[in-house]
């Protein structure tokens, strides 16, 4: 491309990507009554919640004292804060640093995990030193001395477990499942399985990437290598599930793709759970090392049954690397579908790009923004399609956080509002007041919950429960196999309640639908639910 075309292709790309985010709500702003307070880093929990993390430093380098301040931010805006002394443990937390040292950089980052916990990691520069797994109320549960590849992987429900992975050498993954025992109660406990796996003894693991399941458990893509006299031989991506409710041991590994070209293989971006029962997708590339424009572009589609329905060659054929390089790239999958990315190599351009479902790009946000080792899916609001950016100046007693919308869906869409890729509508509907007849007339009433595909019925559980104070009850809990489920034209679910589980009136009740309540019928992939605190409603007299 010629230096007078590649200017006035910028400038229609300029023209027509005009920013596609505007501010979805009012900033949130905080003002504490601690001195030197420094910003350490930032996550989001799967349901919304944020949580930023404080130290107190003089003149942002030297630590005042050995207190980590963490602020959990709920969804009703409200800010709890929470107080750890490392001093209290009884293992070095920090690294230590040369008296005369030039280059003691010190970092903490917390990482969200399942409501009321919550992965601290300390740094020297770029490179791990201890993590910490610790509760809401301050408690350490868990330490760790883990690789700097780990990942920290949360179930959907992000009621109970959590998944960290690592290579720990070039032929084992590292594989720890954590379940969280009686976790609305304050002696709750975390039980820790530990595995690990290799695929050969020959073979050398040098990526992998891990993701969550619709159906519960979990997943990790392994991109692993054979080499003869070091030359590349052979290049493959397997994929190894762990799904809940079986011992990691018994997790099964599937062979998703192979090359003899000579080159390696890289993932791009995530694995995106369509949440749609089409499955997931990923994309790799692979390159020689030392070119990186003549990069060749894959996208992968495969099931939770580790059948491969697409293999993709013709990936990126259109994308221009003046916009973004996608070897170079962080690309986070979106909920309602799409990507959100920006290039590590050009933080000055200060762009984040807005992806369609095949990573064509869609929207720039030209703003300032800062990004911890987290990155930028640690600032995603996935469910309610927002991101958010925190100001915050280091002099200061205060802190901000600005939301934007990311457009990826229209707010009336059903899916929206039902938090759901697949649900048309309901009865009754969201907040809607029903009637309760007289328990002479009949003793039940169907609820129902019309699809917008065909569904088949499956072993997940629909649960009401009622709103007590600041408790709930759980009334009913119908499995999608019970003979309380009837399936109507394929894609309507009715469901009997019974009259006794509403028997107050003027009473605020709820419908928690678990992943896996049905299955698309046709390949009979789980279908995502419906999370606490959507689907309310409210009795009255007949």
């Amino acid at each position: 491309m010629s230096v007078l075309n590649r200017i006035l292709w910028i400038l229609i790309v300029s023209l027509i990507l005009l920013p596609i985010l505007s501010h979805a709500q009012e900033p949130l702003e905080y003002i504490e009554n601690l001195p030197n307070l420094h910003y350490e880093g930032s996550d989001t929990y799967q349901d919304g919640k944020i949580i930023i993390l404080f130290t107190q430093r003089n003149n942002e380098i030297k630590f005042i004292n050995t207190k980590l301040y963490l602020r959990i931010v709920f969804v009703n805006r409200t800010v709890l804060p929470i107080e750890i002394n490392y001093n209290s443990f009884s293992f070095d937390f920090i690294p230590e640093c040369d008296v005369n040292s030039f280059d003691c950089n010190i970092l903490f980052t917390p990482k969200a995990l399942i409501d009321g916990y919550v992965l601290i990691e300390s740094r020297l520069g770029s490179s791990p030193y201890r993590e910490i797994i610790v509760s809401w109320n301050g408690i350490m549960h868990k330490k760790f001395n883990l690789r700097d590849n780990y990942q920290v992987i949360t179930s959907l429900d992000s009621q109970k477990e959590f998944l960290i992975t690592e290579i720990k050498n070039a032929t084992t993954l590292g594989c720890r499942r954590f379940t969280v025992l009686n976790s609305n109660n304050s002696n709750s406990t975390i039980n820790e399985e530990i595995e690990t796996f290799s695929i050969s003894k020959n073979i050398t693991m040098y990526q992998h990437s891990s993701f969550s399941l619709t159906e519960g458990g979990f997943a990790t893509i392994i991109f692993s290598v054979t080499k003869s006299n070091d030359l590349i031989k052979l290049t493959e991506i397997h994929i190894r599930f762990f799904k809940s409710n079986n011992d990691l041991a018994l997790s099964k590994q599937y062979l998703l793709y192979s090359s003899i070209s000579g080159k390696f293989l890289t993932i791009i971006g995530g694995c995106q759970n369509t949440f749609d029962g089409s499955g997931y997708t990923f994309f790799f590339s692979d390159n020689d090392g030392t070119n990186l424009s003549l990069n060749d572009y894959f996208q992968i589609h495969f099931l939770s049954s580790g059948a491969v329905t697409l293999i993709d060659n013709k990936a990126f054929d259109g994308y221009n690397p003046d916009i973004i390089n996608y070897y170079t790239a962080e690309i986070v999958p979106l909920f309602y579908g799409g990507y959100i990315g920006y290039d590590r190599f050009k933080l000055e351009n200060s762009s984040i790009i807005i992806f369609d479902d095949n990573i064509n790009v869609k929207g720039i946000l030209n703003r300032t923004f800062n990004l911890d080792v987290n990155g930028l899916k640690a600032h995603i609001i996935q469910k309610q399609s927002l991101i958010w950016f925190i100001d915050y100046n280091n002099n200061n007693y205060n802190w901000m956080i600005n939301f934007y919308n990311l457009n990826s869906i229209d707010i009336a869409d059903s899916r929206y509002i039902y938090q759901n890729l697949n649900i048309q509508g309901t009865f009754p509907n969201i907040n809607e007041n029903i009637q309760i007849p007289s328990l002479t007339s009949s003793n039940s009433l169907d609820f129902i919950i019309n699809y917008n595909k065909p569904i088949l019925l499956s072993n997940g559980n629909l649960t009401i429960y009622q709103y007590l104070n600041e408790s709930i009850i759980s009334r009913q809990s119908v499995s999608g196999i019970s003979e309380l489920c009837k399936l109507v034209n394929d894609t309507a679910v009715y469901i009997k309640i019974f009259f006794s589980t509403l028997h107050q009136i003027n009473v605020k009740y709820g419908i928690r639908i678990d992943n896996d309540f049905v299955k698309t019928s046709l390949n009979e992939e789980p279908l995502f639910g419906i999370s606490e605190g959507i689907w309310n409603f409210k009795t009255c007299k007949f």
